[in-house]
């Protein structure tokens, strides 16, 4: 997975190469992320866990213009950090920490509205890789033990695979070419779990960029 997930953001630095009218952007935002995650037990047994986390992204895309219609392919790069107080897990609850790396290859689409402005609309697949996901579980007092989940540290229950393949889209609104608005919803397709854990993500961010 980690060589195809490379391969596919060396593919999208290659077609940066090729356009002379690329634009690229950096910016920033706000990004709510939740995992459901459903434990079957023995098939007696299922607990249902929602990790409703909130945090921030940054990073940047690359649009390339296909033809003279208003529509581009823009691959990015992001990284996201998202956190949540006292989160139930199923077997534990903890102050749960996460942190990504996405990679949306994005199809889009601006059209005009006014003097100075131009709405967007977007969508594709979304590369996601959790770099951490890490609980810090009550022991005694004010003490705290933290457990990777990747590792299956916490439980094997609520253990999960790093890569996902998400997909979704959204909207936005440039301002003279310079600042850039949008809202965007992304879901993963991917079960990250194992044969007795079903793991879905999904995300909604909402920021804004600078244009160059």
């Amino acid at each position: 997975m980690k060589k195809f997930f490379t391969a596919v953001l060396a593919g999208a630095m290659m077609l940066i190469g090729t356009s002379a009218f690329a634009q690229a952007s950096l910016g920033a935002g706000y990004v709510y992320g939740k995992t459901n995650i459903d434990v079957n037990i023995l098939s007696l047994l299922t607990k249902e866990v929602d990790a409703s986390l909130n945090g921030f992204y940054l990073g940047g895309s690359y649009n390339i213009p296909v033809g003279t219609s208003g529509l581009g392919i823009a691959p990015g790069l992001y990284f996201s950090y998202l956190t949540k107080d006292n989160a139930n897990l199923a077997v534990a609850e903890g102050d749960l920490t996460e942190t990504y790396f996405t990679a949306p290859i994005d199809l889009n689409l601006g059209v005009p509205v006014g003097d100075g402005l131009r709405f967007i609309v977007f969508g594709g697949p979304t590369l996601s890789y959790g770099l951490t996901s890490k609980v810090a579980v009550p022991v005694s007092g004010d003490s705290k033990h933290t457990y990777d989940i990747y590792d299956g540290e916490l439980s094997n229950w609520t253990k999960y695979k790093n890569f996902d393949v998400m997909v979704g889209g959204g909207v936005g609104l440039d301002f003279e070419n310079m600042v850039r608005f949008t809202v965007g919803y992304d879901y993963g397709l991917l079960n990250r779990g194992g044969s007795t854990v079903n793991v879905h993500r999904q995300q909604l961010h909402a920021g804004v960029a600078f244009l160059f």
